[in-house]
């Protein structure tokens, strides 16, 4: 009996512990909570009190000033921050929420304290400045400080950099929109024709925006909505050794995967792009593609050395922010600028004389490190000599059109057999556009060339195309040699595919495999034809070797 009352007190004691336990941890619970709810209240005191709004609020405020104001002037300022989705996914949501934090210190460190903030999502920044009616030159300087100041590193632990790219958009009220809507449409407006300046630029509205922009700004929203949607994507076209037979290099190139319309060539759209100047905003993005393309591949393959080349067009070229736009790209990514070529028509050489704006960006390019080619040569009149004494150079890409004239010319087979030797002794790579048969290797090899590209190799295709069906199952010289444009398939099981050698092709000219034209990025010279038939002034897809930044 005593054994079982010291059984029962001891059960007692054990459950009035755990009781304890559970109410203590509780407590401890409670106080945790409160402690957070405070936490909370306090940091939301202190952003009310530096200006930081919830979107409705903000515009609420806004609101209140159409309502009420007689006399007062306002600015506000629509930032954007570029391809904030990537850069959320490289540091992680905590360091991107703190550097961004960070970023609106800034801001209020440039306007004062007259300032109230919104964040619209990770990648808008709206701000409302109150202050007396600014002149514009003043307000030039203000958006200039902005961006000079935003786009600083930002450093986080003492060790994590996050460097952000913006566009403004500004409206001054009164005069900018009688109502919130207009006046959200016209910061987008003014963001809008930022963009088209390129990466890190301020636009002001006024009301000729609106009535230039009214169905512009629908191709826009479009052309932003795919890529926001991932539509748009890089295909790649490799560049081959024409002895060793090895790819050394590719050429990529811009697809449009439309919901509707399927796969769309750069003629649907680039065109569209060039006229509107949509063209440096979606340039840059491709470029940042290309960067990450081949950083995943050097990280899957770290055996397989090869270089990615992109085009620039001629609007690019004549933006004065390019090279400091793709240095700080170069930053942002950790990439070797040794590893991209940027291909330049022979054209766009001949505006060197023109506008320094163009042989300035050439010359920082290559300072950066980037390889520098000359797309389409033998296209104008302009000598190599002319462009060598004013830019270095590491490619020459010889269009098909010159190689065409080489057939029937001794001339312009000399002056190319010329060119060829004159780049062996400076160490430039020459390559043949537009190879199609085996024909066409075997004549272009007889000029001395040693690289070439077309539809005999393959045709412009998806990354796992190139890495696949080309890098890892490389041409052997049996399979190659006897096989036309039209026998080699690219399988979509990703494996290269030579069929048997049943027929050759009989052209010795440089050919068209299909009609489907491509324009690329920057305006296309009218150059010969490849065969008797005349030859449309874009780029026909067998040779489509320009590409989409």
């Amino acid at each position: 009996m005593g054994k079982y009352s010291l059984s029962a007190i001891s059960s007692g004691t054990e459950i009035l512990f755990l009781i304890l336990i559970i109410l203590f941890t509780v407590g401890l619970g409670l106080l945790f909570i409160r402690s957070i709810l405070r936490e909370r209240k306090r940091w939301s005191e202190e952003k009310e009190k530096e200006g930081t709004l919830t979107f409705d609020e903000f515009f609420s405020l806004l609101a209140k000033f159409l309502e009420t104001n007689k006399t007062g002037t306002i600015v506000l300022f629509r930032i954007d921050i570029f391809d904030s989705p990537a850069l959320f996914k490289s540091v992680g949501e905590i360091q991107y929420n703190t550097a961004l934090e960070q970023l609106l210190s800034k801001i209020h460190q440039v306007l004062g304290g007259n300032v109230k903030l919104a964040r619209q999502g990770d990648d808008v920044i709206y701000v409302y400045y109150r202050t007396p009616k600014l002149a514009g030159s003043n307000l030039d300087n203000i958006c200039r400080t902005l961006i000079m100041e935003m786009q600083k590193s930002i450093v986080i632990a003492g060790m994590l950099k996050v460097d952000f790219d913006v566009n403004i958009g500004v409206v001054t009220c009164p005069g900018g929109g009688k109502t919130v809507d207009i006046i959200k449409q016209n910061l987008q407006l003014a963001v809008v024709a930022a963009k088209r300046k390129g990466i890190n630029q301020y636009a002001f509205y006024d009301i000729s925006l609106t009535n230039q922009e009214s169905d512009e700004y629908k191709s826009f929203l479009e052309i932003k909505t795919a890529i926001d949607n991932k539509d748009f994507t890089l295909y790649y076209q490799p560049i081959v050794n024409l002895e060793s037979l090895e790819v050394t290099s590719a050429e990529s190139l811009l697809r449009w995967k439309h919901k509707e319309r399927g796969i769309l060539p750069p003629s649907s759209f680039l065109s569209v792009m060039e006229h509107t100047g949509d063209i440096n905003w979606v340039g840059f993005w491709a470029v940042e593609q290309l960067f990450k393309q081949h950083q995943n591949w050097s990280t899957q393959y770290p055996d397989v050395k090869f270089t990615l080349s992109t085009n620039l067009s001629d609007k690019q070229l004549l933006n004065p922010q390019l090279s400091e736009e793709l240095r700080r790209l170069v930053k942002k990514t950790k990439v070797g600028p040794s590893n991209f070529c940027f291909e330049i028509l022979q054209a766009s050489f001949d505006q060197i004389s023109d506008d320094s704006t163009v042989l300035s960006n050439i010359k920082a390019l290559h300072d950066i490190g980037f390889l520098i080619t000359i797309d389409n040569f033998g296209s104008t009149d302009s000598s190599l000599q002319s462009i060598i004494s004013n830019v270095h150079v590491d490619m020459i890409k010889i269009s098909r059109g010159y190689i065409n004239q080489s057939v029937n010319s001794e001339f312009v087979a000399d002056m190319i057999k010329m060119l060829v030797g004159y780049a062996t002794k400076n160490n430039i790579q020459i390559v043949a556009e537009g190879v199609e048969t085996i024909e066409n290797v075997s004549y272009i090899k007889g000029l001395g060339i040693q690289y070439g590209q077309g539809f005999y190799f393959a045709r412009p295709g998806a990354p796992s195309d190139l890495m696949n069906a080309v890098i890892m199952t490389p041409w052997t010289s049996t399979s190659v040699q006897h096989h036309s444009a039209e026998e080699i398939v690219i399988d979509p099981n990703k494996t290269a595919q030579r069929p048997s050698p049943a027929t050759t092709a009989s052209s010795a000219t440089v050919g068209k495999a299909e009609s489907e034209t491509t324009t690329t990025l920057g305006d296309q010279p009218e150059s010969e034809p490849m065969t008797s038939t005349d030859e449309p002034a874009t780029k026909v897809e067998t040779q489509d070797t320009t590409t989409p930044t």
